[in-house]
């Protein structure tokens, strides 16, 4: 049971998503303190319908969503509008939170050809979007949530599955489908949806990930 206090009331936060992901199975995996995401009925990790827009991505700000296409060769336009939703973070950091990106600084190269040459402006525009000031693109993740180690599974696990999977040559032309969404309850942040489709190329089989980890796990079981 995963449990949060919140005014002195505890609050079952996996109540809370089966009522809002009805069709879900948050399945506990013990090894990592994290929950996978399978269809209720199939018994198969659930699958989301694809944002088919390659032309640019989606964005969601409250709560915050992003869906993307990351590929070795991203278009010199895929990225650039994106780049446009910078807000500063004038708040202080939250103190024992990481400022946990949504969009990581390791996708860059999956999103804006390196091979282009760039203006300052352009290049002021890339480091805002990316950098640690823009609430458009973090906010404060407990550091078990947002990093990675034995015992607590965290979003950098999967970023890192990204990696390898495109670094890999024989993934060269592959395309990796990235669907991260942030779960609230009011201002209450429970944690983040992670959504993963690897394809290596066009006629290859997919590979999906569907994993939901939580912000609190101090009361986890």
């Amino acid at each position: 049971m995963l449990m949060i206090q919140k005014n002195n009331k505890n609050i079952d936060i996996l109540e809370i998503l089966e009522k809002k992901e009805h069709k879900i199975e948050f399945k506990y995996i013990p090894e990592g303190r994290y929950y996978e995401l399978f269809h209720r009925i199939h018994k198969e990790v659930y699958k989301v319908s694809l944002y088919k827009n390659r032309e640019v991505p989606f964005f969601l700000e409250n709560p915050i969503v992003w869906k993307l296409h990351l590929t070795n060769n991203p278009s010199q336009d895929y990225f650039k509008n994106a780049l446009d939703n910078y807000e500063l973070q004038n708040d202080r950091r939250v103190e024992g939170k990481d400022r946990g990106h949504f969009v990581p600084n390791c996708f860059k190269e999956y999103l804006i050809p390196s091979v282009i040459k760039i203006n300052n402006q352009e290049k002021l525009k890339i480091n805002n979007f990316f950098s640690k000031g823009n609430k458009k693109n973090i906010t404060p993740q407990d550091p078990k949530a947002n990093r990675n180690s034995k015992d607590y599974v965290g979003q950098l696990k999967f970023e890192q599955i990204v990696q390898n999977f495109l670094n890999d040559k024989k993934n060269s032309k592959g395309e990796v489908y990235y669907e991260i969404e942030e779960y609230r309850k009011g201002t209450l942040i429970l944690g983040r949806r992670i959504y993963i489709n690897l394809k290596s190329d066009s006629n290859s089989d997919e590979e999906t990930i569907h994993v939901f980890i939580p912000e609190d796990r101090q009361n986890l079981n």
